[in-house]
This record gives C-alpha cells, structure tokens and sequence, in this order.
C-alpha cells in the first residue's frame, strides 16, 4: 500500500484481506489517486469486515480517491473454498476498471 503513495503510474490496486490495523493511507497531494478495491471474507476472524470498511472509508475521505469494498459471503481470512467467488467479484472490477480506463485515455 505504500507503494501506491510513491509511484504515479500505478493506475489502480486490488488488497484482498489488508491488514486490520486501523491505519489512514495517506495521499500526497501531488500524486495521483488511484482507485482501488478493498476484498475480505464476511467470516473473517483476521480482520473483521468492519475493520476494512473503516479503511475504505477513511481513504475515500480525501479529495479524488475512489475506494470500494466488497465482502465475499461465507468467506473466512483466507477465502477457503471461496476462491471462485473472489475471482469473480476482483473480475468484476477488473473489467470495469479496463473500460474506465480505455475511456479516460479517449478523452
């Protein structure tokens, strides 16, 4: 996550089951914002979907940074017999991020 605050030509980022501390990520304002998705198991003992709902949403406070969350149901910390699920829902918004993509470079 770090790296998403050094490099500018990261256009985007999927974390799937980030850390649960509470920590703010932190843009400067000189680098771009890229937007990004938040992926944990409802039944994550880890790190409790509440706790990254709060990182999201703390993130996409700042102006321009466009965070999602999503929550994979019946999904534990490391998505056990989930994997299927989570690949559909980070191909999802793979796909939606492709066409954003292509369209803000058309324009």
């Amino acid at each position: 996550m770090q790296l998403l605050m050094r490099r500018p030509e990261i256009d985007g980022f999927i974390c799937v089951a980030p850390a649960g501390k509470p920590v703010r990520l932190r843009f400067p304002g000189a680098v771009p914002r890229p937007p990004g998705l938040f992926v944990n198991g409802e039944r994550d003992r880890v790190v409790p979907s509440a706790s990254v709902g709060e990182l999201a949403a703390s993130t996409k406070v700042q102006k321009g940074v466009k965070i999602e969350h999503a929550v994979v149901p019946e999904a534990n910390h490391f998505f056990r017999d989930k994997i299927d699920e989570l690949i559909k829902v980070t191909g999802v918004y793979v796909d939606r991020r492709i066409v954003e993509l292509e369209q803000e470079r058309k324009d």
